[in-house]
């Protein structure tokens, strides 16, 4: 890392950064694209993955990675920097049980030891809960613990999800409250024209990681045959590394396994189809990086189930399709649906985030 690199640098600190498949490495990059582009913002990567292989130089931004996940060397790396550290937390992403000490320490020395330093930490998780027979029971209040000294040692905070911008506020002790809440961006592109639904190819898409489409496959597949049907769609699309499974071949649809493809790839195909599924949980919508891309490319998105009530400004039947819904589904709801999710992103897009990126920048100077 090069040192005084004045007001117009900062550092992001990730877990992990591409050619790895890292869905906050693929946030962190596109953020640095727009933060350069728009405000001169001039980003230096930092992976807190010592096992991370990649090129030192992407596409103009210098990459590093930590020697080893130990305070004493993120410290170090972070003190060379003197600019400001913009955090991606996930707790998981920076330790295998979701309990990253080491970071925590390394912030804590470069803090402790430059009075000069300033620190934004992106919360994209807090803490896990889960069953009494789950690990997650048992690790949730270390991880609330690291969370909150991670929120204390930050000079602003901001993260995805309202409840979540609820949650620092009380595990902060107040230090941070009215914390900003963005629900994520299209990680492959944001058509600025779309085309409408009855201008596209009845087809279906499913995108996004192999553990959720296998599932979908195995579990839920009905659904996403019965939406096909009330849409007159006779193909679907299958996109993304491999499942390992062989794909349903149902009557009168036909399944197109196309495989993991670039961005620019994905993005063409999906402008150019009618609808989206997804199998995501109906309260984290507006986390999915899948349902973003979906609603930035004007598709219809349509998932498993809904949530009641409105949820991160989304509302089933009106954002959203929820699939096995008793009502009537047709080209002209559809339209409505796929308006109305276009509009809800377009409200926190890749451009909101970097204006909220540079305000928060520059009140730190």
């Amino acid at each position: 890392m090069e040192e005084n690199l004045g007001s117009k640098f900062i550092v992001q600190l990730v877990p992990g950064f591409p050619p790895s498949v890292n869905g906050l490495g693929d946030y962190a990059l596109n953020l640095a694209r727009k933060l350069r582009e728009d405000f001169g913002i001039v980003t230096n990567f930092l992976v807190g993955d010592p096992a991370w292989q990649g090129p030192p130089e992407l596409e103009g931004f210098l990459v590093r990675k930590v020697s080893a996940r130990t305070g004493s060397d993120l410290s170090a790396a972070l003190s060379a920097c003197r600019v400001p550290v913009l955090l991606h937390y996930s707790g998981y992403g920076f330790a295998r049980r979701g309990c990253p000490f080491w970071l925590i320490k390394g912030l804590r020395e470069w803090r402790s030891g430059d009075a000069s330093s300033r620190a934004i930490t992106m919360f994209h998780e807090i803490y896990a809960t889960g069953p009494v027979w789950k690990s997650e029971f048992w690790l949730s209040p270390i991880q609330q613990s690291i969370a909150a000294s991670l929120m204390k040692m930050s000079d602003r905070c901001i993260t995805s999800k309202r409840s979540y911008s609820d949650e620092i506020g009380l595990l902060s002790g107040g230090v941070h409250s009215g914390v900003p809440a963005l629900p994520v961006f299209s990680n492959i592109g944001e058509p600025r024209d779309v085309p409408r639904l009855d201008k596209r190819a009845r087809r279906m898409v499913i995108f996004g990681g192999a553990p959720r489409r296998k599932r979908l496959y195995l579990r839920g597949f009905g659904r996403v045959i019965d939406s096909c049907r009330q849409l007159g769609i006779e193909e679907v699309m299958d996109i993304g590394p491999s499942t390992g499974i062989t794909l349903p071949n149902p009557a009168g649809l036909k399944i197109r396994e196309i495989g993991a493809l670039n961005a620019q790839a994905v993005s063409d195909i999906m402008a150019a189809s009618l609808a989206g599924f997804s199998d995501a949980n109906p309260y984290f919508l507006g986390k999915s990086g899948v349902f973003a891309a979906y609603c930035a490319h004007g598709l219809l998105p349509i998932n498993s189930s809904a949530c009641a009530g409105v949820v991160d400004g989304l509302l089933g039947g009106e954002h959203y399709w929820a699939a096995g819904n008793e009502g009537l589904l047709d080209i002209v709801k559809a339209q409505m649906i796929a308006d109305n999710a276009y509009k809800w992103y377009r409200g926190h897009d890749l451009a909101a985030h970097a204006a909220a990126f540079a305000a928060i920048l520059r009140a730190l100077r």
